[in-house]
């Protein structure tokens, strides 16, 4: 089996080491400078040596290319890059003889962008609650862990999908292939939005948006704005979980819903640790944000479908002026 993962980032870089340790035949595809900068003391040319700390500590050699030509035909194409660099990341690659892709971002605008560079029939669905943060060039923590999922965007059994499952779980990676992947990226896209745009905007983190009433009230009316908008897309939510709680699910009473919400965030504070999504992380830096392939694709798929989404059509407009280059354009 041979990978192929694009983007060096946190995510990208604490997979492709995972694979390359287990013996996986992965290449990591980045910029020029990038490669570089990775490769320039590798063990071999072309090579670099991928450094990982937090929750396991290892070295490995990993191939790191920014050439096209240079990766063959690879089985699988993981898409690990920002939401917001994904069309320009794919442009070297457009054409590629590869077997599918997938996209690891938040979502479901992704499957249509990776449709239209190398045909639906190739694409697969996905989500990961796997989390790494790049700390330097070849320095990498794995600070999250939690299964990736993966299968057909029309359902039902997944020989290729199995295949990945199988070398990620083989690689330590918790993983899996299930039959219903698009209505678990809208699960993941709701959870996320949920608490994403408030944090941003407000400043807290995710416990404290969850324990404040104030902001607990807006974040429960926008899981439902999403998950009504997911269900008029043919994915309904109701018996998903609101999050760490299978119990307790979309469609539970709202107080379960909220007495939930209040006990899981209250074991996230005791932990100590600040913990904000990456679209908070991303407007308080002043960087691009995903803002448009998550909040905006809800808003203006309700758009089409007719339904009304007032609180995250507001959240989603007053973080957009917010977005770097927004004021220039007027």
């Amino acid at each position: 089996m041979r990978i192929l993962i694009l983007g060096g980032g946190g995510l990208g870089s604490v997979l492709a080491a995972y694979l390359a340790r287990a013996g996986t035949d992965v290449t990591l595809f980045v910029k020029p400078a990038q490669a570089a900068a990775l490769t320039a003391d590798g063990p071999a040319p072309g090579v670099a040596t991928l450094h990982v700390s937090g929750l396991a500590t290892f070295s490995t050699p990993v191939r790191v290319t920014a050439d096209p030509a240079a990766v063959g035909t690879p089985d699988f194409l993981i898409v690990c890059v920002k939401a917001r660099d994904t069309e320009a990341a794919l442009a070297p690659l457009q054409g590629l003889a590869v077997g599918a892709v997938l996209s690891l971002q938040n979502g479901v605008q992704k499957n249509e962008v990776l449709a239209r560079f190398f045909g639906r029939e190739r694409v697969l669905g996905a989500i990961t609650g796997m989390g790494g943060r790049l700390l330097a060039p070849g320095r990498v923590e794995h600070f999250l862990t939690a299964p990736t999922l993966v299968g057909e965007l029309d359902g039902g059994p997944s020989p290729r999908g199995e295949r990945l499952a199988a070398a990620l779980a083989a690689a330590g990676l918790p993983a899996a292939c299930v039959p219903d992947i698009v209505r678990r990226e809208w699960h993941k896209l709701a959870i996320f939005l949920r608490t994403a745009p408030v944090c941003a905007l407000t400043g807290t983190d995710i416990p404290g948006a969850l324990l404040d009433p104030d902001l607990l009230e807006v974040c429960m009316r926008v899981a439902k704005e999403v998950a009504a908008v997911a269900a008029a897309e043919g994915q309904p939510l109701d018996d998903m979980p609101v999050w760490l709680m299978p119990s307790v699910t979309f469609g539970s009473p709202e107080a379960a819903v909220r007495a939930a919400l209040g006990e899981i965030a209250a074991g996230l504070r005791a932990q100590g640790v600040p913990l904000y999504p990456s679209l908070a992380q991303d407007t308080f830096a002043g960087r691009p944000t995903e803002l448009e392939a998550t909040a905006g694709d809800v808003v203006h798929r309700a758009a089409r479908h007719g339904i009304d989404v007032p609180v995250l059509a507001t959240l989603y407009r007053l973080l957009r002026i917010r977005e770097p280059g927004r004021q220039a354009e007027g």
